[in-house]
């Protein structure tokens, strides 16, 4: 950069995409030749407008320069615009030599990421949980440097040991699928046995050909060359996962990140220091499940109807390496949010299990190739126990989940696992098989009691997580402000184990669809020198697999039926408002800001009269409404819909309950691992299993067919939200791609602030007037808010050793600009100890309503407000309140307005139909007559309800003006006392007061943590350096304070002024709004930034509404 340029340009706005994927040109919005990258790799990259792109839309200080204030493109005379791309991190995935490889190691690579999504989802649920020290007093101390990250002991917190154990069991479940696939199915269903002196051996016509030379060989040996297929799967997603890590250079992250032992020790997660190390969940833990996934082949290979007593010591040998796998995994990694040096002896332990793992499999590929050839085929009662087994300890660690937030005692939900796994287990261990198939030892009432035993088990941490979730609002607990009252981590594993059983189900059903067809092929097997191949076709009833899978692929029926169900129950009620001819009106942001002198003004003033006119509570019908408020309101109740996913969640996860409780109830006699219901069984199987193996065959063709045209994983979206949290669970997960983005962008913000990019002469007195704006789109935004609390956390050292103090209050030099972002709905209260309000310093957020407007209990309407203060009475004298009076007379208003309103409705009707039947002038004369009497009288109605509101606002503004007065006290008692002595206590409670000032409907008093995110964007007593944009058209966008005026969130045009036909915005393009440009420069003056020449009063082309 020219050093004139350099010095004029003293502000950095930095954009920073989302979950779209925005590449660098469309962040800009520039066509893509006007773009140019200036500095990073192929996965993360800075970019900006290209010089003659940039000479055309900067704003000159004298006003003068090809742009002009409020342009879709203006740039700032003192803004440098760039844009941060790091989508690839999270969607490309490719596998080493897949470029060589060709279209197929893609879609193989794909097909791997794909069962790569359970561990990504156990990973989620790990950051669900309550992370010790997140969420109570140690958070709320004064920030204190790291002197230490190793522990002395390596005892590990319950929950998160849990989450680690269900990472290993879905690593089992994993491999016993493919074990099945390959031993069972491939080396014993489809190849026959080859008898001494044989000359043909009957293979499954669509088994490949490259496998004929294992079908010539002995059973035993055949069946020990295949059990390597399971390890070299779990093999293939770990080099798979290790191919996806993120590139980052060590010595720019230590010396621009901050550095690990100078950091925060407290505070919030975000905040302390090595959160964003780069982490693997610790090289013990990625041992330990190659040791478990190699002892478990073992012990299935040695696991039959027939072992001999050296096979039974071997599975004595095998549960003691699963045994030890689970004990490496369980013991602490990073349980308070921060990696810590476990034990040296801990690395020894999980050494010693892979070893022991290893002698295992030998020891049984030994005993399987020395069976005498020719003997019959052996039954593998491991393989048909196993899934059982493992699918009762993920459903008992997923359903014990559900009560881990709310304090539960441990000792209570631990039972729950143990219980299911122990009665499971026990019926499917004890069975005897004989001529008759498969019954239970002690009788089937026994068994009855062993699986409802279970299902009891199961059902009563549901129940404890249903009762919040079901109970009126003022009954429920602090745990009302999480996702799922609490639940969330029961919630995503859930789905996780629903989802491990869809993926290993279909690879294993599918493959017995697969082989169950081709044709017949006998070749002349006179002359020839070794055992001919005969081909045959055989039924699926010929090609058995453990029960669980066929049970769960039954199950699989209930799992579709009752998330659909549950799904259009709940969006029912808003798909109907858009196909019916009367809508419910939900009215836009609060103190929207829009352009109404440019091109796209007739539709801002066509939908700001729309809300103007509207009769609150009423239905409007839609041929009533001009096109662009019509249109507009579609959109708001599309995203209203898409604003309920945390109920869709929830629904899916109740369904993923009920499958699994009904694959344990699912039951056939003679073949059934465990279940005690048969009902209709054949009939049902005939279906299910058949399309469960051609989803399978649908799935797999659809990875194949992707992965010709990339290495993109599948379903990127699913990929953006997993990545973001570090690798914590499972050692296969995605990487994370925050450990690279955050510290990147830290670096490219400490490098703007320290003037690298000027000469060493003039960046004294450049650097202290540099600043920077992170404009952040969506899940980029949570990339911004890690780059502000790890900046404060871990400041990075600027001369010598010197070792700089942690930031307990923002230095004015980072703003924030967001838009179109979920931190307050999805993030706060998804993951509480990582982003929760505390950390934010935002007031605590309910979840969406079942119907209707989502957020009408937290918007900023006057009966809203009369409802809140009414319900603080108790029920039985609420009615005498002064609140309970006031709610009854504006009660008796609005019914009255809305009376008026309909008959104004029927009114117009009339005078519409009158018209279309073509009658007399003089009928119509009187009916339009009837028009203006009905809206006089609606009118008239409408006064004293404007009057009432008007009263009851007013009320709310003179409270909310005293809360504000009483936050600027604590602000200023913090400031003086941060020149005398420890603030600690007035800070908190500053950031107390001014979250219980702009809080709005719905929401409770903030326990803040030290420091907060709105704390450190604070400078001298000014409102935070941080402006959100939202709208109510945005299916992911939502405020991050309130749905009330606050100095944070600002409503963005509804409208694209950017489109070439009017098209109303939703979730992308917030940068050409003019809204934009306002945040923008507000950001700035709350930075104390001066504005250059033109650009600091630019014309005024807004138009404000409350919503």
């Amino acid at each position: 950069m020219p050093d004139g340029r350099a010095n004029e340009q003293m502000v950095l706005e930095l954009r920073i995409h989302g979950v779209a994927n925005t590449p660098p040109h469309g962040m800009l919005d520039l066509p893509p030749g006007e773009v140019e990258q200036c500095d990073g790799d192929g996965l993360g990259s800075f970019w900006v407008p290209t010089p003659t792109a940039d000479a055309r839309d900067r704003v000159t200080a004298g006003g003068s320069g090809g742009g002009s204030p409020g342009d879709l493109h203006a740039i700032r005379a003192d803004v440098r615009r760039e844009a941060y791309s790091w989508g690839a991190m999270a969607r490309l995935g490719a596998f080493p030599l897949s470029g060589l490889l060709g279209a197929a190691a893609r879609g193989v690579t794909r097909a791997l990421w794909a069962l790569n999504v359970p561990f990504g989802l156990a990973n989620v649920a790990y950051w669900a949980r309550r992370v010790p020290g997140a969420e109570d007093g140690d958070v709320r101390r004064a920030p204190a440097r790291c002197e230490d990250e190793t522990v002395e002991r390596a005892r590990p917190e319950a929950t998160a040991a849990a989450v680690r154990i269900f990472g290993l069991a879905l690593t089992l479940l994993l491999t016993a699928a493919v074990t099945t696939v390959a031993v069972l199915v491939v080396g014993t269903r489809c190849m026959g046995v080859v008898a001494p002196g044989a000359t043909t051996v009957e293979v499954c016509s669509r088994v490949p050909s490259l496998l004929d030379g294992l079908a010539r060989v002995d059973h035993g040996d055949r069946v020990v060359l295949l059990s390597l297929v399971a390890v070299a799967v779990v093999l293939l997603l770990v080099v798979v996962a290790r191919a996806g890590q993120v590139r980052f250079d060590d010595r720019v992250s230590v010396a621009r990140a901050g550095q690990v032992r100078v950091g925060a020790g407290t505070g919030p997660l975000l905040y302390r220091a090595g959160f964003w190390s780069r982490r693997v969940a610790g090289p013990s833990a990625l041992l330990a499940h190659l040791a478990g996934a190699i002892g478990l082949v073992a012990v299935l290979l040695v696991w039959t109807d027939d072992r001999s007593g050296a096979a039974t010591v071997l599975l004595v040998a095998g549960a003691v390496v699963l045994g030890l796998s689970v004990v490496v995994v369980a013991l602490r990694i990073d349980d308070d949010g921060t990696q810590v040096t476990p034990p040296r002896w801990k690395g020894g332990l999980a050494v010693g299990a892979l070893v022991l793992a290893v002698a295992a499999w030998v020891a049984a590929a030994l005993l399987s190739a020395g069976r005498a050839p020719g003997s019959a085929m052996p039954s593998y009662v491991g393989i048909d126990v196993a899934p059982t087994v493992l699918g009762a300890a993920l459903t008992g660690i997923a359903a014990s989940g559900l009560v881990w937030r709310g304090r539960a005692p441990t000792f209570a939900w631990i039972a729950v696992p143990v219980v299911v796994t122990a009665c499971l287990a026990v019926v499917a261990v004890a069975r005897v098989v004989d001529g008759a198939g498969a019954v239970a030892a002690y009788g089937d009432a026994t068994t009855a009691v062993f699986v409802w035993t279970a299902v009891v088990a199961l059902a009563v941490p549901l129940a404890v997580a249903l009762v919040p979730t079901l109970s009126p609002v003022r009954c429920r607990g602090p745990e009302r402000w999480a996702g799922w009252s609490g639940a969330g981590p029961g919630v995503l594993l859930l789905v996780a184990t629903a989802t491990a059983a869809v993926l290993t189900s279909l690879l294993v059903l599918g493959v017995q669809v697969y082989l169950s067809g081709g044709r017949d092929a006998r070749p002349d097997a006179e002359g020839k020198l070794s055992v001919a191949i005969v081909r045959t076709v055989p039924g699926v009833e010929d090609l058995p697999v453990p029960s669980a899978y066929t049970e769960f692929g039954i199950s699989a029926v209930v799992l579709c039926l009752t998330a659909v169900v549950g799904l259009l129950a709940l969006a029912g009620p808003g798909l109907r408002d858009l196909v019916r001819p009367w809508t419910t009106w939900i009215g836009r942001a609060s103190g929207t800001e829009a352009d109404t002198t440019g091109p796209t003004a007739w539709a801002v003033s066509s939908i700001e009269a729309a809300e103007r006119d509207r009769t609150e509570g009423t239905r409007q019908r839609v041929a009533d409404i001009p096109v662009a408020p019509r249109r507009a309101v579609r959109a708001r109740q599309v995203a209203a819909v898409t604003h309920r996913a945390e109920i869709a969640i929830g629904v899916l996860a109740l369904a993923s309950w009920t499958t699994l409780v009904v694959t344990i109830l699912l039951g056939r006699t003679g073949e059934s691992v465990a279940g005690v219901w048969a009902v209709g069984w054949d009939e049902l199987a005939g279906i299910a299993v058949p399309a469960v193996g051609a989803l399978a065959l649908a799935l797999v063709a659809s990875f194949v067919a992707a992965g010709s045209e990339g290495v993109t994983r599948p379903w990127g979206l699913l990929w953006d939200l997993m990545c973001f949290l570090p690798r914590s669970a499972h050692p296969f997960g995605p990487p994370c791609y925050a450990e690279r983005t955050v510290p990147e962008v830290a670096a490219r913000v400490e490098a703007w602030l320290d003037g690298e990019d000027l000469p060493p002469a003039q960046r004294p007195t450049a650097s202290p007037r540099r600043r920077v704006v992170l404009s952040a789109h969506s899940l980029g935004a949570v990339i911004a808010v890690a780059v502000v609390l790890g900046r404060a956390g871990n400041p990075a050292p600027r001369t010598g050793t010197h070792v700089p103090p942690l930031d307990a209050d923002g230095d004015g030099r980072l703003g924030l600009l967001t838009y179109g972002v979920q931190l307050r709905p999805y993030f706060g209260r998804f993951f509480p100890s990582l982003l929760g309000p505390q950390v934010l310093g935002t007031p605590p957020c309910a979840g969406p309503a079942w119907r209707g407007d989502p957020w009408r209990s937290q918007t900023a309407d006057p009966r809203v407000a009369l409802l809140e203060a009414a319900r603080r009475a108790p029920r039985r004298t609420r009615p005498a309140t002064p609140a309970g009076g006031a709610l009854r007379a504006h009660e008796a208003l609005r019914r009255a307005a809305v009376a008026r309103d309909a008959d104004a409705r029927r009114a117009r009707s009339r005078l519409r139909s009158a018209i279309a039947r073509g009658l007399p002038a003089s009928r119509l004369d009187e009916l339009r007559v009837d028009v203006v009497t009905a809206r006089t009288e609606l009118e008239a109605a409408q006064v004293p309800l404007d009057a009432a509101e008007d009263a009851v606002t007013r009320a709310v503004l003179s409270g909310r003006h005293g809360l504000v007065d009483k936050a600027e006290t604590a602000e200023r008692a913090y400031r003086a006392t941060s020149r005398s002595g420890d603030p600690t206590t007035e800070r908190l409670e500053a950031d107390a007061a001014w979250s219980l000032a702009w809080r709005g409907a719905g929401s409770g008093p903030l326990d803040p943590a030290a420091p907060t995110l709105v704390r450190l964007l604070r400078r001298g007593g000014r409102q935070p350096a941080w402006v959100n944009l939202w709208r109510r058209t945005d299916y992911l966008g939502f405020p991050v304070v309130s749905y009330s005026v606050n100095p944070v969130d600002r409503g963005a045009d509804e409208v694209d002024r950017g489109a070439y036909l009017f098209t109303v915005a939703s979730h992308s393009t917030y940068f050409r709004a003019w809204a934009y440009h306002r945040a923008f420069d507000s950001v700035l003056d709350r930075l104390d930034t001066p504005t250059p020449g033109a650009a600091a009063q630019p014309v005024r082309r807004v138009g404000a509404g409350a919503g």
